[in-house]
């Protein structure tokens, strides 16, 4: 049976002089830096989406400190006495100040983790906080196949889902527009609303079959968001990217009918995007799309915009496709809304990408009001001699406006300490 989780508030006060005992939870701080360390003594009972196992946690301390560049920080980490379990400290003040502590449990029996942040050695919750004044909650999930259906509401900010790699730790669902009293919205494995949400080293995963219309595996309002490394699978609308300023780097994302939609401001860079078998009997072919913008206004800021990217098949599709290329139809996307925006600047397109390369919504709609744009690619799909004639080929000089800099103003929100 699959659970539905939600992150709710579950504050516990430690403080930093003396030792804190709430809910058979015991935290003892030994003064800073390589001398802090956190007992869990008794069987836990809570874990961050308020569903409830029981662990015996050993007693576990600091064994080293190592430090990595880039947007996610971990600072310490902590060896287990036994179980394959570890602990991590990762620290965002000054020298010696541990401010998150967190306990990651293996998977099967237990599934996520938490991280309690704190503030000079204060640990104020075992959960989601309302988010104002942390600056990152990370969610370590350990290796291992998760079935929940996760949301993570407006008011939790700065939420960060740690993987242990794309296909090890994976988060699955199979909710589908089939179903009785569900939308497209609400099919999502992965709901997000809360702003700077991060994750890495996960896959995302909508199991519905391609007969089952549209399944979203994740979806994301979240402003100043950033996903790294992470796997989306699914069919129709696997990535619902619906609002907001968005981050994908080196991402892999597979599905066929418009799987990359919505109306945010999302870069995809570095990444590899791939069609795979639509119908039950695919071999009597199909047309497939990749994305699908929804851009309503055009004072809208937002776009698709792909650099550096890989389009092409899966190798289940790209035989199917060779048996008979001209039964198989693939386009970079379609205008879902009437200012639809999408562009693709420096990617590889594989040759199942037919030479119109776009394709209508419906006859004339949005033709004349979209913008689909080319720059630089490369490939056989790349050919622009056949494309349709309300497409364009971005004018190099107009290429900064697509920058990480300017189209989702990356240089206010994106740093190593983000």
């Amino acid at each position: 049976m699959r659970k539905s989780i939600f992150l709710e508030r579950k504050t516990f006060v430690f403080s930093p002089e003396s030792i804190g005992k709430v809910d058979g939870i015991r935290v003892l701080e030994r003064g800073h830096g390589y001398s802090t360390w956190i007992d869990f003594s008794l069987p836990m009972a809570e874990w961050v989406a308020g569903v409830f196992y029981e662990a015996i946690i050993g007693n576990k301390k600091i064994d080293r400190w190592t430090e990595r560049e880039g947007p996610f920080s971990f600072l310490a980490e902590i060896k287990a006495n036994a179980g394959g379990e570890f602990l991590r400290i990762s620290r965002f003040g000054g020298a010696g100040i541990a401010r998150t502590f967190c306990l990651c449990i293996p998977a099967g029996e237990k599934n996520f983790c938490w991280w309690a942040f704190g503030d000079t050695g204060i640990a104020r919750t075992l959960a989601t906080p309302d988010n104002e004044e942390w600056p990152k909650f990370v969610i370590r999930i350990k290796q291992g196949v998760y079935e929940e259906i996760f949301r993570i509401p407006l008011r939790k900010k700065n939420v960060v889902f740690l993987g242990d790699g794309m296909g090890k730790t994976v988060i699955t669902g199979s909710l589908n527009v089939g179903q009785p009293g569900l939308s497209t919205y609400n099919t999502a494995t992965v709901g997000v609303l809360g702003d700077g949400f991060m994750a890495r080293d996960l896959t995302f995963e909508n199991t519905a079959g391609p007969d089952a219309h549209q399944a979203v595996a994740f979806r994301s309002d979240s402003d100043q968001s950033i996903i790294e490394n992470c796997e989306f699978l699914g069919n129709q609308d696997t990535l619902y990217a619906r609002a907001l300023r968005q981050l994908y780097n080196q991402c892999r994302i597979e599905g066929n009918v418009d799987f990359i939609f919505g109306n945010s401001a999302a870069v995809f860079q570095n990444s590899i995007i791939l069609i795979r078998p639509r119908q039950l009997s695919p071999e009597h072919g199909e047309t497939n799309t990749v994305t699908a913008h929804g851009r309503t206004d055009p004072a809208q800021s937002t776009g698709f915009v792909f650099q550096n990217c890989l389009i092409n098949g899966t190798n289940e599709y790209m035989k199917l496709y060779y048996q008979n290329p001209k039964v198989h139809k693939n386009y970079l996307g379609r205008p879902w809304k009437e200012f639809s925006r999408t562009l693709f600047i420096d990617c590889y397109l594989g040759d199942l990408i037919t030479p119109q390369g776009w394709m209508p919504w419906d006859r004339d709609f949005a033709l004349s009001t979209l913008y689909y744009g080319e720059l630089g690619n490369s490939g056989l799909g790349a050919n622009l001699s056949a494309r349709v004639p309300w497409s364009s080929q971005i004018p190099k000089e107009y290429t900064k406006a697509y920058s990480l800099r300017n189209f989702i103003q990356a240089d206010e929100w994106i740093s190593s300490s983000s």
